[in-house]
């Protein structure tokens, strides 16, 4: 049986869900307009919704890789309250809010609210707010990519109402988190199997659960997949009034066109995965896997031997979490913080087995507490989502989405099941908890001051009004500084109505100039290159020209190419178009595309002798 937690006042009941929404307002006043990265990605998170809210299209005026729903839901946000920087963070900050909520309320259910606490500043401080690379965009406020964040918070929502259904029974929960898994299939294509995965899961756990739904699947399942086609129809169905069936399919199944070929093979998702060293990265997720398990094995140990000599009140534990975080706030790097989530795959899947195990054990038992469903289903998406970076798991980059619930999964297993199961063996579990709590906070700690390391260097303002955005200054990246030049050349030397494009990435600068793109790709990485292939890109700029180019400098190392346009495999022959056919306008900074210096060059259709200016 579940422990019941002990009756307490109202206001201590409070306190834990007060101290998430602090927390969640001094972080977002800590970082404020910190989160996104100038060039990189995020531009097209605000190009994309302004242009559709003005009126493009997207598959047919704008080239994407992933889903339309997120798109389309930010447009309508830019509609309703207008196209800003501001309008997305505001949006975003709203879904991490309710994401958050919803981690804390349903933690509580399978848990107690120390536990949920603890899980919410987790997915606050090391995901929601986190800064912990030099480039922007992996957070929840300022994402690289919507469809990552929509669709994490979407199959959290499906899990909870399947919970309920699995749980209780309910045609309601069946439809709601049918239709949360319809709109998360039109998101990311990793995100939308983890959350098939995650379905998949949940009905084959309908023989395992005693409270009502196996004697009517049929119904339930039925309604969930109905619920689960109605938005992907409803798309296609949108799709259909400006392009034909098998294009509006294809427009559907936008989030899937970059599965598998020639991207998965490139090097950069190659690293991604760890199948760069396979045998290096796996050796190194068990190596942390196995340190994991010694550091549990050693607070069990601890907890095992104060219990035999004396039955214990809350005095030891507490102590005993209050020295460890001592040590490890004035040591840090007595644990490898930065590695240690490498182990998450193995014990995210040993948690999924403990967990279908707990569940059939109390197949039947209509006394049985709730809380075995829903870590079932937290502990299957927690696998499914880490398989694209199994092998090397980090928090930083792609690890703020694919690696948040196989956290919080630790998270509850750290707090609460463990010293659970050693409350009904031979400790006491109290002592486990204050080690396992302490080692969150240290964490929580370590991780805030290494967001600060960038942070902090972000006080260069570039944009205006609802659009500006802090990055970093010249004695730290030129890109900012060189980036602001440029717009101001923009603003006071292009005609009002000129068109650029910027190669191979900085689709930042046509939304902060606001001035629309002729090219329906907004960027020209490898990936981009890959999918929608150079002939199809450059017969499209020589149908529409731009008036002007832009040529932002990028190294592009990790794709296997160190510049756009250095070899025929990556931009050559869009770059020897470009030379044919402009001319030198405005150069800021340093030539770009030559070596490790920034600069940004503008370059001019050629009508007569181009004209040259320097900044």
């Amino acid at each position: 049986m579940r422990p019941r937690e002990p009756r307490a006042l109202p206001a201590a009941h409070r306190l834990p869900a007060a101290l998430l929404g602090v927390s969640f307002l001094a972080l977002t006043a800590w970082s404020w307009r910190r989160w996104p990265d100038l060039l990189v990605d995020f531009g097209q998170q605000l190009y994309i919704p302004w242009r559709l809210a003005s009126g493009d299209r997207l598959y047919t005026d704008i080239a994407f890789l992933h889903g339309p729903l997120s798109q389309h839901v930010n447009a309508l946000a830019f509609r309703l309250f207008g196209a800003s920087l501001t309008t997305l963070m505001v949006l975003n900050l709203l879904i991490l809010a309710a994401l958050a909520a919803a981690v804390y309320r349903s933690f509580t259910v399978f848990s107690d609210r120390l536990t949920a606490a603890a899980a919410g500043l987790v997915l606050l401080t090391l995901f929601g707010f986190a800064h912990l690379a030099r480039v922007g965009n992996y957070n929840f406020i300022c994402p690289y990519t919507h469809e990552a964040t929509h669709g994490l918070a979407l199959t959290v929502a499906m899990i909870i109402f399947l919970s309920r259904y699995l749980e209780r029974g309910g045609l309601a929960a069946a439809a709601l988190s049918g239709v949360c898994l319809g709109l998360a299939l039109l998101t990311k294509a990793e995100v939308a199997l983890a959350a098939i995965a995650t379905a998949l899961l949940a009905g084959a756990l309908l023989p395992l659960t005693g409270r009502g739904t196996a004697r009517r699947p049929p119904a339930g399942a039925l309604l969930f997949v109905l619920a689960a086609l109605t938005p992907p129809l409803a798309f296609f169905l949108f799709f259909l009034s400006y392009m034909p069936a098998a294009r509006a399919a294809r427009a559907v199944a936008g989030g899937w066109v970059v599965l598998g070929g020639e991207v998965a093979r490139n090097r950069f998702y190659l690293r991604v995965l760890g199948l760069d060293d396979p045998w290096g990265n796996l050796g190194r997720m068990l190596g942390m896997a196995a340190l994991a398990a010694v550091l549990v094995l050693l607070a069990a140990g601890l907890d095992i031997v104060l219990t035999r000599r004396k039955r214990l009140g809350p005095a030891p534990g507490a102590l005993a979490g209050a020295g460890l975080l001592l040590i490890l706030l004035f040591f840090p790097d007595l644990l490898p913080w930065r590695e240690l989530p490498r182990a998450l795959p193995v014990a995210g899947l040993l948690a999924l087995v403990a967990f279908v195990l707990l569940l059939a054990k109390r197949r039947g038992n209509p006394e049985a507490p709730p809380g075995a469903v829903p870590m079932v289903l937290w502990s299957g998406l927690a696998v499914a989502l880490l398989g694209k970076v199994t092998l090397n798991v980090h928090l930083y980059h792609y690890g703020f989405y694919l690696a948040l619930p196989a956290t919080l999964v630790l998270v509850l297993l750290l707090t609460w099941w463990i010293p659970a199961a050693l409350r009904t063996g031979a400790g006491d579990g109290r002592v486990f908890r204050g080690l396992a709590v302490a080692a969150l906070a240290a964490g929580i700690v370590y991780h805030l001051r290494w967001s600060q390391e960038f942070y902090r260097l972000k006080d260069f303002a570039v944009g205006n009004g609802g659009d500006t955005i802090l990055t970093y200054g010249a004695a730290v990246e030129p890109a900012g500084p060189a980036a602001a030049l440029a717009l101001r050349w923009i603003a006071s030397e292009m005609p009002p109505d000129a068109t650029f494009v910027a190669f191979p990435e900085g689709i930042m600068l046509n939304y902060l100039s606001r001035r629309p793109t002729t090219s329906r790709c907004m960027n020209f990485m490898m990936t981009e290159m890959i999918v929608f292939g150079e002939a199809p890109l450059l017969d499209g700029l020589k149908a529409k020209p731009p008036d002007y180019v832009l040529l932002v400098h990028k190294d592009t190392s990790e794709f296997g190419s160190r510049f756009f346009g250095a070899d025929e495999s990556y931009g050559r022959g869009i770059l020897d178009w470009v030379r044919s056919n402009y001319g030198s306008a405005a150069l800021v900074g340093h030539e770009p595309l030559r070596d490790e210096q920034f600069g940004i060059k503008i370059l001019a259709r050629t009508r007569g002798p181009a004209a040259g200016a320097s900044r």
